[in-house]
């Protein structure tokens, strides 16, 4: 099978918390997740909520800092789940995030961040190096 990713995904294990409208009571509800990996382009994340597909929503990823003490960085991305997939053994949601909306400047960030934090590495290029999750 040929890859159609344009980015490539990165092991990283970074909270989320996901702000979409309900579409039974038009609602916002505020869900935390964590992700699974990531890339320029999206991510695919694990959460306790099954999220609606094709609907527009706002996350806020939360990066860790490179160095001890440094401070959190927090993206807000405009982003639409493209499928989700109930992981019976997690007993969690596991949902593919597609990012459409982003700074040029947080982009920037996220492309020097993963790059600083896992070089070269993406994941299918072998065993799992240091994955942070905070």
């Amino acid at each position: 099978m040929t890859e159609r990713r344009l980015h490539p995904r990165y092991p990283a294990r970074w909270r989320v918390q996901i702000f979409c409208h309900c579409h039974r009571s038009m609602e916002q509800k505020t869900y935390d997740g964590v992700t699974s990996d990531i890339s320029l382009g999206g991510m695919s994340l694990h959460s306790s909520h099954n999220l609606c597909t094709s609907r527009e929503m706002d996350v806020v990823l939360r990066i860790p800092p490179l160095q001890a003490g440094g401070p959190i960085r927090q993206l807000r991305i405009r982003a639409k789940a493209t499928h989700t997939v109930l992981m019976g053994e997690a007993d969690v949601f596991r949902t593919g995030i597609q990012f459409i909306g982003i700074s040029e400047a947080d982009r920037e960030y996220l492309r020097q961040n993963l790059e600083q934090r896992y070089g070269g590495y993406k994941l299918g290029d072998g065993p799992v190096g240091q994955v942070q999750f905070i």
